[in-house]
């Protein structure tokens, strides 16, 4: 047994357990709705999945044991600087600098370390410009989404235009893909976890640049008590690292493309309002209809684009199909449980299970 692959597995298994245990133990905390909640043990339980499919990362690829260590070696590299960047260098020195200068901790300090206060002070700022911050800040997020997409796509062309490199190596294209798609993913996703975690639960320890993180990045009206959404949207995109590209293509087309369009033709262009259809009527028929065309259409080109055996164009209709109605579900039927999930977990679920079952 690989004990680097294991030393993973426990990492992400125990963050996990963690977010699990601060939101049971945190439930009736007054800033967080139930579909924080439960979308919160969605994301302790994604880890946890993860964490499990961290152990066989390697397996069914035609690698030696001797490279899946080296590999698991490196990823284990990687997140244990992570640990020491994230809790020494920045949780440590930020309680020690706390200790010897208390004044740190007065509600008119620079950058303020009181929770209330400084979220105040925040949304007394995006009042004053009246919501142009807001859409500012919801473009660049938004474009985010759509580098991410870039990323997969590219990061998998060039794996394989790489094959014959990695061979010498004793890697395969997908061994190779994976490899950066782990790492790269999983190092984000820990350090923002914990970032999170401090800014709900222990906020004065926060580092100065989380704090200024903070101001410029974090959507007060959905995150400002709970994890930021890259979190639950990559926990959820890295279940189907395993899969099918073409199923881990449509997850994140849906989750990347449908949602963002969805919201940015929503708030510029919604003039009509869900009223009687769903469960949140501040939503408009514009931006429904954005996101469903977008996930036919882009579910529909993933597999017109990376054709799959047995996949004809009635297939190709039926997996663009999957990817609309799981995406109306979750914009507008999923009441419990946030988007950056149902987006991305039901398309990629559904395709794949379609898949093993009939192709």
């Amino acid at each position: 047994m690989n004990i680097y692959a294991i030393l993973i597995s426990f990492l992400m298994c125990a963050t996990g357990l963690l977010v699990v245990y601060l939101t049971a133990t945190h439930w009736d905390h007054p800033g967080k709705t139930i579909r924080i909640k439960m979308s919160e043990i969605g994301y302790g339980l994604l880890f946890i999945v993860n964490g499990f499919f961290a152990l066989v990362l390697f397996r069914y690829e035609n690698i030696s044991f001797e490279t899946g260590v080296q590999l698991y070696k490196w990823i284990c590299f990687i997140f244990a600087a992570i640990l020491i960047f994230v809790w020494v260098f920045n949780v440590l020195v930020t309680y020690i600098r706390i200790k010897r200068q208390p004044e740190l901790l007065d509600v008119d300090a620079e950058p303020c370390r009181d929770f209330d206060t400084y979220f105040s002070r925040l949304e007394k700022t995006y009042e004053i410009d009246t919501g142009k911050k807001d859409i500012i800040k919801d473009l660049s997020r938004k474009f985010l989404h759509f580098l991410i997409i870039a990323v997969v796509v590219l990061s998998h062309e060039y794996a394989f235009s790489m094959k014959d490199s990695l061979a010498s190596w004793g890697m395969t294209p997908l061994a190779g893909r994976n490899f950066v798609y782990f790492t790269a993913a999983f190092s984000f996703i820990l350090m923002f976890t914990y970032e999170d975690i401090l800014r709900v639960y222990n906020f004065k320890l926060l580092p100065d640049w989380a704090l200024k993180w903070i101001d410029k990045s974090l959507e007060l009206k959905s995150e400002k008590y709970t994890y930021i959404s890259s979190v639950p949207f990559l926990l959820s995109l890295m279940i189907f690292l395993l899969a099918p590209f073409q199923v881990l293509l449509c997850a994140c087309v849906v989750s990347c493309i449908s949602d963002s369009l969805a919201s940015i033709v929503g708030k510029s262009f919604g003039r009509h309002k869900l009223k009687g259809f769903g469960y949140f009527p501040e939503k408009s028929w514009e931006g429904l209809i954005a996101g469903a065309l977008s996930a036919f259409v882009g579910v529909y080109l993933v597999f017109e684009f990376y054709p799959m055996a047995g996949v004809t164009l009635p297939w190709q209709l039926g997996f663009a199909g999957i990817a609309t109605v799981s995406f109306i579900y979750a914009d507008c039927f999923a009441r419990y449980v946030v988007d950056n999930i149902n987006n991305t977990v039901l398309p990629g679920a559904f395709t794949w299970i379609a898949i093993l079952l009939f192709l």
